[in-house]
This record gives C-alpha cells, structure tokens and sequence, in this order.
C-alpha cells in the first residue's frame, strides 16, 4: 500500500511538471530587507529562501517571478494579486487564509540588549513591563503574538532589524526579537558589537514555509513543491545552498553571549 501511494505521487509530480506548471510565470513575494534570508529590490531579490526558491521551481521547470517588497507590502500584495510567498512563518490566523509548504529552514528568534543590561530570561513572562523591538507587519509565531496580545510585553514596531537595533543602542527599547544569523548581519555591519548582547535562550524557533492564499487552490504545486524539497536534502543540494549564505554569514561575524544562561 505504501509502494503504491509513493508511485501515485511521482505520477502526479511528473503530471504537475508536464502538464499544470507549462509556461504560466509564477510570482512569488519575499521580504526585501532581512539578510541573508531574503532582500533585494522589487525584481531583484537575494538571499539564502530566493535561492532555495528558484533552484526548487527551476528543477520542476517552471518558470517564477521573484519579487523583492516591504514585509507588510508583500503580504497585502500576495492577498491582492492571489500569489505566492517565501519565509513566511505559521499562525491560527494565516492558517486560515492560506496553504502551506513543508517547513524549508527554523529560525531561531533571540533577545538582544544593550550592553550592560542584561537580565535572566527563560521565558516570556521574564519580559513583563519591557519594550520590546519588532519588526513592523511581522508575525512572531504564536507564541510571541499572543504575548503581545495580552500585554505581557510592550511590542515596539520599526520597518526593518537594522531600525530596530539602532533603536536599542539608543536606549529606546529594552531589547528587540531577531533571528541569529539575520542579527549577526546587521551588528556587523552597523558595526556595534561592543554595545550589544545576545540573551542565550532562544524567544522561539520559527520554522519558514512557502504559501499560498487558499481561493488560488495550488495544492498539487505545494505537493510538488515538498517532493522537489526532500530531493533537495536528500541529494545535498539543500546544504549546499544553506552553507552558502548561513554558515558564511555565521563565520564571519561573532557577538557575546550574556552569561545569565550558561
């Protein structure tokens, strides 16, 4: 029974390729200022989920439009013109809304504080009565959201990481919530690890899907999509790319840890 489920789907995958994708452009949205996961320029989009994206559709042999916007743009624009994006996180809300890929990376969302002031965070509940930076039209993952919901912490929003940790350096938050590798980035280049600390324990680990808006029914290109992604990691194609822009990034930048949690 199972042999048989695994050839009804490369049936239907080589079906999917030579029959629904044909010479349709795709279009696909991402975030245009969070390196090295995604960035760019309207056409022009960069980054380590660009890269999986394209090399995803490419070996299915369809072609896609990849388009670099504002977070909060991108997900109206997908809304709007019934399209497809990349790096988006999971929520009730969402899940509602749209269909969802296989998870294809987890970020790992931290604190970040100023130097000097640190404090013991396991939880949530430790940043009761802070300000915490966010990113402006961002989903944090349930988790986080319900906690701004509730009033647990102050959530503080700015347009990109980069506004956010210029305001932490200026005193006008008391931490901000940033993926490691994407913190990693804007501390090098805004040059301030000498005046920022990263709290050790993770806020959340946020896995990263393509998605759909329901009312365009693409699930056969979102079965496609996963079965293209496993032979991705099964082949290495998948390490390849994440080495690339991930373990690079990592090597080449370093911040210190607080040593509340060690």
């Amino acid at each position: 029974m199972k042999r048989k489920s695994i050839l009804l789907l490369i049936f239907f995958i080589i079906s999917c390729k030579e029959n629904i994708f044909a010479s349709e452009t795709l279009k696909i949205v991402v975030d245009n200022n969070y390196a090295p996961y995604m960035y760019g320029h309207q056409k022009y989009a960069f980054g380590l989920y660009p890269k999986l994206i394209q090399k995803i559709f490419d070996r299915l042999n369809q072609p896609i439009e990849i388009k670099a916007l504002p977070w909060k743009r991108a997900l109206k624009t997908m809304d709007k013109e019934s399209i497809g994006i990349a790096g988006i996180y999971k929520n009730k809300q969402r899940i509602q809304r749209y269909d969802y890929s296989q998870p294809f990376y987890d970020e790992s969302l931290l604190i970040y504080v100023r130097k000097g002031q640190e404090f013991e965070f396991w939880d949530l509940d430790d940043l009761a009565g802070k300000t915490i930076g966010l990113n402006s039209g961002w989903s944090y993952g349930e988790k986080i959201d319900l906690a701004v919901k509730n009033g647990i912490f102050k959530g503080e929003e700015a347009l990109n990481n980069m506004l956010n940790f210029r305001k932490l350096v200026r005193a006008r938050v008391d931490g901000i919530i940033v993926d490691k590798v994407a913190a990693l980035i804007v501390i090098d280049n805004e040059n301030i690890s000498d005046k920022v600390v990263q709290l050790k324990i993770p806020v959340s680990i946020n896995p990263v899907y393509t998605a759909f808006p329901k009312k365009t029914n693409k699930k056969g290109l979102i079965n496609a999509i996963n079965y293209e992604l496993s032979n991705m990691k099964a082949d290495g194609t998948f390490k390849t790319i994440i080495n690339e822009y991930i373990q690079n990034a990592s090597e080449r930048n370093s911040i210190s840890t607080n040593s509340y949690q060690q």
